[in-house]
């Protein structure tokens, strides 16, 4: 018999509570469910989203699966692609997990992989959250510490999302973790851009009025948007760099990274390993125009990134924790 994914998610709360999880890496810092938490689970199962994550998800959403499959003891490079060695991961925490070993990552694995997290916490598996708070427009530094900051991203997800806003990261909160952006005002993980998997022609985007930025044309109402918004506010958006051509991207791999050869240092380091870090060939959400390097914000304490930090959340547009000038759709 097939089980319902909806009925899965409530399941695999139940299944946090055993203590066969044979997650000792990833729940080391997470909580136990209680009967009221649990409650609250069954109750909601029908407001849980199906999502899954595959080698079309945004970087974003592969990269948190690539840090918990890491933490609980899985290694693979997190580097926002779904590869062979991520699928190999998947495959063999699944069938650990008594889960069909598919390789792909959907309501029965996340309701196995994401743990039950709370303020407090301090473990890799925060960081994955953090990422995915960031993916859905907060501007959090990926530390793995669960403190308030975290806590009250976790509440402003939640309440859009119309479910229970107690800063608890549990099953259903992890289904609109992962997969689009939650009331991202237009342009972030929801609509054309979320089906944009690869770098565009510049045919394909268009420099916002007054600026210097290039972004896609499915992305250009709303930097338009928030231009204007900050523009009113005093504060001037401009790019160092945003869209990015398939030769541009191939020729900053082959300067920023490490290898014996052209065809690893642009097609096979991990991006992790650049300095700085940079993606691969067909990953950049620059080469997708959906990302800007905005001037004047070489740190936290510059005008443009307070504005940015307090407004972009809004519209969509999320910030990469290291990098205080770069902001794309989903923090990557």
């Amino acid at each position: 018999m097939r089980i319902p994914p909806k009925l899965a998610l409530a399941l695999g709360a139940l299944a946090l509570t055993a203590a066969s999880t044979g997650l000792p890496a990833v729940t080391a810092n997470a909580v136990t469910p209680s009967a009221a938490d649990l409650q609250v689970v069954t109750l909601q199962a029908a407001a849980a989203r199906t999502v899954y994550v595959t080698a079309s998800s945004s970087a974003a959403d592969i990269s948190a699966v690539q840090v918990l499959l890491t933490a609980a003891g899985f290694a693979t490079d997190v580097d926002g692609s779904y590869g062979p060695k991520t699928t190999a991961a998947v495959k063999a925490f699944q069938t650990k997990n008594k889960l069909t070993a598919d390789g792909k990552v959907g309501p029965q694995t996340i309701a196995k992989l994401g743990p039950v997290l709370k303020e407090g916490a301090s473990n890799t598996a925060t960081k994955a959250v953090q990422r995915l708070l960031n993916k859905n427009g907060s501007s959090l530094a990926v530390d793995g510490k669960f403190g308030a900051g975290t806590k009250a991203a976790v509440v402003a997800l939640q309440k859009r999302a119309g479910l229970t806003a107690d800063g608890v990261v549990g099953p259903i909160t992890w289904t609109y973790l992962f997969g689009p952006v939650v009331g991202g005002g237009g342009g972030g993980g929801d609509g054309e851009c979320s089906k944009v998997t690869g770098g565009v022609a510049q045919s394909g985007t268009t420099v916002v009025a007054g600026t210097n930025i290039r972004v896609n044309k499915c992305w250009s109402g709303t930097i338009t948007k928030m231009v204007a918004a900050a523009k009113a506010d005093g504060v001037t958006l401009t790019a160092n760099s945003s869209w990015r051509s398939p030769e541009s991207q191939k020729a900053l791999r082959n300067q920023n990274c490490p290898g014996a050869t052209y065809q690893i240092r642009v097609y096979e380091t991990p991006s992790s390993s650049c300095n700085p870090p940079t993606a691969k060939p067909g990953t950049s959400r620059h080469e997708r125009g959906l990302a800007i390097d905005l001037a004047n914000s070489g740190s936290r304490d510059t005008k443009v990134f307070k504005w940015m930090a307090a407004n972009a959340g809004r519209y969509g547009v999320a910030n990469l924790p290291s990098e205080p000038w770069h902001w794309s759709v989903d923090g990557h």
